[in-house]
């Protein structure tokens, strides 16, 4: 059985627009390529934070996105600004912050298949989302927001995502949710667990992977986690290079990757969430859209670097038809 997107969903999709709320930073890549930081002659710069990362994905394969979130007042928010708009993301919901302790985050990432990756987020500018930032947002001609769990982990961001969950089912926006667990972003486990838990437990769409279901509901065998969700929920369970499940209503379908030459795995899971919500919101079935997130992610994944990376739909239509 193939499984279908929920009407209700497919209708709201036509709206294209897309809000995304929560990380954006700059990445630094030590090069030569497959060497550690400590080995490293110099840095190449890009644009990162899975926020930022999967509203490019979306603007460059054509799409409508816009981003949610605060910057530092200095040269590395200075950065991630421009960088937001040479990939043509809305940036008219991004402010600059007052607080001249918080800082843009800072992530040194190698480029190796099993890399080290070291995020700097202490006074993370991100997690001072608050009500300037959604002052102007009508959530009514959305087809959907993307929250990103990060965002979650601390206040005042946390209590500005609860009242755009509210917004969003007034205006009956479907809510997509991105599991995003990074432990060095939570004060404990038991607050991660509870807080995505509840928010998982409401969205229209859940995205995550098996160590981020696993915090949540304790188990990672996806029938029993289904019983967890109501109806018309759509649950993609995210399997790296075995592919991805997804599940509604009891119902569940396996998808495979494609096959590539890994160069890193990070900003895959964006790629793929990214280039579903452009497809979908473009007319394509569940199964078409899902095949190219896998595509668009298996690109990702053979380059360096993440949002410079996210192709195009040129590149993601000739990927896909080559591979």
């Amino acid at each position: 059985m193939t499984i279908e997107l929920p009407l209700k969903l497919k209708q709201r999709m036509a709206k294209k627009k897309f809000v995304v709320v929560g990380r954006a930073g700059m990445d630094l890549y030590p090069q030569p390529a497959d060497k550690q930081t400590s080995e490293a002659g110099i840095f190449i710069s890009d644009l990162g934070g899975s926020a930022a990362n999967i509203a490019v994905s979306i603007s460059k394969l054509g799409g409508h996105s816009q981003i949610i979130t605060v910057l530092s007042d200095d040269e590395i928010g200075h950065f991630v600004w421009k960088k937001l708009e040479e990939h043509k993301v809305d940036t008219s919901l991004v402010t600059t912050s007052q607080n001249n302790d918080a800082r843009t985050s800072l992530a040194i990432a190698e480029i190796r298949k099993v890399p080290n990756v070291v995020i700097y987020r202490n006074k993370a500018a991100d997690l001072l989302i608050d009500k300037q930032n959604i002052n102007t947002l009508d959530l009514e001609n959305y087809a959907g927001m993307v929250i990103t769990g990060t965002a979650l982990s601390d206040e005042p961001s946390r209590s500005t995502i609860n009242l755009l969950i509210e917004q969003s089912k007034n205006a009956k926006c479907p809510i997509i949710f991105d599991v995003d667990y990074r432990a060095n972003a939570w004060t404990s486990i038991s607050l991660a667990s509870d807080e995505l838990h509840r928010v998982a437990k409401i969205a229209d769409v859940c995205v995550g992977n098996r160590e981020e279901f696993e915090i949540m509901f304790k188990q990672t065998d996806l029938r029993k986690i289904s019983a967890h969700f109501n109806p018309n929920q759509l649950v993609l369970f995210k399997k790296g290079a075995d592919g991805c499940d997804i599940i509604l209503d009891s119902e569940m379908e396996s998808f495979s990757v494609f096959k590539v030459e890994a160069k890193k795995p990070y900003g895959a899971g964006d790629a793929f969430l990214g280039t579903i919500l452009h497809s979908l919101s473009n007319g394509l079935s569940l199964a078409s859209a899902i095949k190219r997130g896998n595509a668009s992610a298996a690109i990702v994944v053979s380059k360096e670097g993440c949002s410079s990376a996210m192709p195009n739909l040129n590149q993601l239509i000739e990927f896909i038809e080559t591979h």
